[in-house]
């Protein structure tokens, strides 16, 4: 053990500790430097205000400053760099010229060399890193593998743990970004969120497992456990609430909000559903609009609209339909059962009691649009089969009114029109059994033949009057 000795390779007025064998080394002008340890600082000339404690600690330090390495082999390989701190067997062990870095446990960026400004605390944290700067790696293993990367911030076991040269990442949970190898600008919050990611830019995973497939998908962003975790190389979607886009795989530019929104959704684009499991069965249906609990739950067809709870909740694979109401398109509730059906409009649904509008519709008419089979075969005989009722709504399970008390309605009974028309109805439409319906404007030319035939038997009457008033 050596105490101050050598006094002719020390400059004796300069407050230099050394104990351990050959733990003075080359010293020369360095002052203010404390080294414990076999070798400890063997090689520092003017290296000042040092502290290095164990076996080779700072080995071939020559002139780096401000240093404080504490383990067997910390900082050995350091040479010039300066106000590094190094706690931990092998920590810093290659760092060379690598200054302002902070290297907590064992093995703790032991191959850094030139790297500036990182923080690494956890056992083999930022174990490779060798020229990445400004990193913060807290957790055993966090950002293990990182190389160049820089400007990442990985908090958590085995967080950011392949990432070698993607930066200005943030990895936040156990093996969070796990996989990350060159993927930058990412935000995974949760455990395991991002986990599969590899080179993946722009994204934001918040919850557990949330993007946990996602390999080169870019500019998601999932928020929720296990949000958008089957996506792996779709861009540009947003899914936000509990198992959101889940399964997605390749689709792109989704917008998910709500439990299990578009849950099933793999390879449909261009969607957005807002509510609990609305679109949550959709697959490869896109450009759809669903709005509200379980609306389009089943759908699995493109360019559809539903907005209210459980509108649409049947389609499977009709498109291009709009549905608005609650259970509008749902069973008898919803006015017809929408399943295959394409092209249809539905508003509201059977509770709803008036609908009001300031104008008339205006409804394309132009005899260009429409190929004619023929006149209208209907007229005053058809009419006189009709009997126009007076009537309320009320619920066929109770029996009890749904209108409001006092209400009255003037209309017809699908029954007696459908009697009327016969086994090719216009008029009435008996898609669904259960639910008639009537397009009262079909009367309308019905009724115009009705005039006419009443015009030509007064024509006709008038004209008998004419020859009996001459006698």
């Amino acid at each position: 053990m050596t105490y101050n000795v050598k006094t002719d390779r020390i400059c004796t007025n300069c407050s230099n500790i050394f104990i351990g064998d050959s733990s003075v080394g080359q010293v020369s002008t360095g002052s203010y430097n404390n080294f414990f340890g076999l070798v400890a600082g063997q090689n520092n000339t003017s290296g000042s205000y040092n502290n290095f404690f164990g076996r080779f600690a700072g080995r071939c330090n020559t002139s780096g400053s401000s240093n404080n390495f504490f383990g067997a082999c910390a900082g050995c390989r350091n040479t010039s760099g300066s106000y590094n701190n190094f706690f931990g067997r092998f920590a810093g062990q290659y760092n060379t010229t690598g200054y302002g870095n902070n290297f907590f446990g064992g093995f703790a960026g032991c191959c850094n060399t030139s790297g500036l400004y990182n923080n690494f605390f956890g056992s083999t944290a930022g174990m490779f890193n060798t020229t990445g700067s400004c990193n913060n790696f807290f957790g055993r293993d966090a950002g293990y593998r990182n190389t160049t990367g820089c400007y990442n911030n990985f908090f958590g076991y085995q967080s950011g743990y392949c990432n070698t040269t993607g930066s200005y990442n943030t990895f936040i949970g156990q093996c969070a970004g796990s996989r990350n190898t060159s993927g930058s600008c990412n935000i995974f919050i949760g455990q395991n969120a991002g986990f599969c990611n590899t080179n993946g830019c722009g994204n934001i995973f918040f919850g557990k497992c949330s993007g946990y497939f996602n390999t080169t998908g870019g500019a998601n962003n999932f928020f929720g456990e296990s949000a958008g975790r089957s996506n792996t190389t779709a861009i540009y979607n947003n899914f936000f609430g509990q198992g959101a886009g889940e399964r997605n795989t390749i689709g792109r530019s989704n917008n998910f909000f709500g439990a299990s929104a578009g849950g099933y959704n793999t390879t449909g684009v261009y969607n957005n559903f807002f509510g609990e499991s609305a679109g949550k069965c959709n697959v490869s249906g896109s450009n759809n609009v669903n709005i509200g609990y379980e609306s389009g739950f089943r759908n699995l067809g493109s360019h559809n609209i539903f907005i209210g709870c459980a509108s649409g909740y049947c389609n499977t694979t009709g498109f291009n339909n709009i549905l608005i109401g609650c259970c509008s398109g749902r069973g008898a509730t919803g006015l017809a059962n929408i399943t295959n059906q394409c092209h249809r409009i539905i508003l509201g649904n059977s509770a709803h009691v008036c609908a009001q509008i300031q104008i008339g519709w205006t409804v394309v008419s132009d005899c260009r649009d429409k190929c004619i089979f023929g006149p209208v075969p209907h007229g005053r005989g058809f009419l006189q089969n009709i009997k126009p009722i007076e009537f309320s709504f009320i619920d066929r399970e109770t029996g009890c009114l749904t209108d409001p008390e006092g209400k009255r309605r003037y209309g017809f009974s699908a029954q007696d029109v459908l009697k009327a028309e016969g086994e090719n109805p216009v008029i009435v439409s008996n898609e669904n059994p259960e639910k008639l319906q009537i397009t009262t404007d079909y009367l309308i030319p019905i009724l115009i033949n009705a005039v006419k035939e009443l015009s030509e038997e007064v024509e006709t009457l008038k004209s008998r009057v004419s020859e009996l008033e001459k006698f």
